[in-house]
Order: C-alpha cells, then sequence, then structure tokens
C-alpha cells in the first residue's frame, strides 16, 4: 500500500468519517493551547481532518486564544449558530456530541 493510499484509507476510516447531512456552513473549534484541552486538541490532529475530507462544503476554522477559555465547538447553520462545551470530553465523545446536535 502506498503512502497515499495509506493516508486516503485513514481518511476514509474512523469514527469521525461521516458526510453530515444537514446544511452547516461552518464548524468552529475553539480552545486554549495553554490549558488541559486533550480532547479538543487530539480532535483538531486527527478527526477534524476526517470531517473535512468527507465535507469538503463545510469550512472548518480552529480558534487558539492566549486566554485561558472553555473548549468550544461553533456551529453556524441557516437556522443560527449552536455553541457545543466540549470541557472534559475525549475527542471520540466530541464526535458523537457534534454529530448528534445536527
Amino acid at each position: 500500500m502506498t503512502k497515499y493510499t495509506q493516508l486516503v484509507h485513514s481518511l476514509e476510516t474512523g469514527i469521525a468519517s461521516v458526510k453530515i447531512s444537514q446544511p452547516v456552513t461552518s464548524i468552529t473549534l475553539k480552545f486554549c493551547q495553554q490549558t488541559r484541552s486533550h480532547g479538543a486538541r487530539h480532535f483538531w490532529r486527527k478527526n477534524m481532518s476526517q470531517l473535512q475530507y468527507m465535507n469538503p462544503q463545510v469550512r472548518f476554522n480552529v480558534e487558539l486564544s492566549k486566554e485561558k477559555i472553555k473548549p468550544l465547538l461553533e456551529i453556524q447553520a441557516p437556522s443560527g449558530l449552536k455553541t457545543l462545551d466540549i470541557t472534559g470530553l475525549n475527542s471520540s465523545d466530541i464526535v458523537k456530541k457534534l454529530l448528534s446536535s445536527l
């Protein structure tokens, strides 16, 4: 298996490799790197790329704050803005919470 094939396979498999069926325009991850936001960091590094690959129509943003803030996911849809508090969640729980809120 080539490196390219392995990369595509890793993007197409996993917990975050799902198509978002609801009309979502953007998803923004906000967290502070200086706090204990392990789940948010892992979600950013591993799961967000899978979501981006499977949903090219959705704009994904990451905002790193220098101030201590709670880790949040903001979902922008035509119906309005939803904010999800992801404090204390691991990356797979963040994906489940995101998908269940849509």
